[in-house]
């Protein structure tokens, strides 16, 4: 019995003439087209004689797998919409935002008094008396206020190739990526997992 059998069997138990309703509702990543994967699915595995022939068990262990490779298969698809520049291993971006705000107040005072005597005694005096007499002082007072505010943003962006490799290899690389199939890997992991393999 083949998978294309059991999917026939599981329509006519669950009353339905929809070859596909076993594969319905697993699991899936919404980027990836369903109708499409279910296609691929019976192209590729239709006559493979799955792991079990009773199609209640079949369907667990597909949804099982389904769940089982969900993260896998999100971050596959992941890089299949990741936008780059083939030739370009190096794109670096530095962004620098600076805020500088200084406010001084600088407030200075000062008094000075200053006060000088000149004295002497007369020859025949006993008693004090000035010759001069010389008071002088001074005052000052002075107030310095500085704002200072400085921005600065720098953006600096690195686009190139930064290794040994030649632009063939990146190009070869690049190639290879490109041959990646998201529905090729599902069912390479599908035909180990699910099926019996026959040589």
């Amino acid at each position: 019995m083949n998978l294309i059998d059991i999917l026939d069997i599981y329509s006519l138990m669950n009353d339905s003439d929809d070859m596909f309703l076993l594969l319905s509702d697993y699991p899936l990543d919404n980027r990836i087209d369903r109708q499409t994967m279910n296609t691929v699915i019976i192209k590729e595995l239709g006559a493979s004689r799955p792991i079990t022939t009773d199609p209640d068990t079949y369907k667990m262990l597909l949804d099982t797998f389904f769940k089982k490779y969900s993260s896998n298969i999100k971050r596959l698809v992941d890089t299949m919409y990741l936008e780059y520049s083939p030739l370009h291993n190096k794109d670096i971006t530095e962004t620098e935002h600076r805020h500088s705000l200084g406010d001084i107040d600088n407030t200075d005072k000062y008094t000075t008094d200053n006060t000088t005597e000149g004295k002497v005694s007369a020859y025949d005096n006993p008693q004090y008396q000035p010759k001069e007499l010389d008071t002088s002082g001074s005052r000052h007072e002075g107030e310095t206020t500085s704002d200072i505010e400085s921005t600065v943003d720098t953006t600096k962006t690195i686009v190139g190739k930064d290794s040994q490799e030649s632009y063939q290899s990146l190009i070869e690389q690049e190639r290879r990526l490109a041959e990646f199939n998201i529905f090729n890997w599902i069912i390479k992991q599908m035909r180990k997992e699910l099926f019996l393999l026959v040589y």
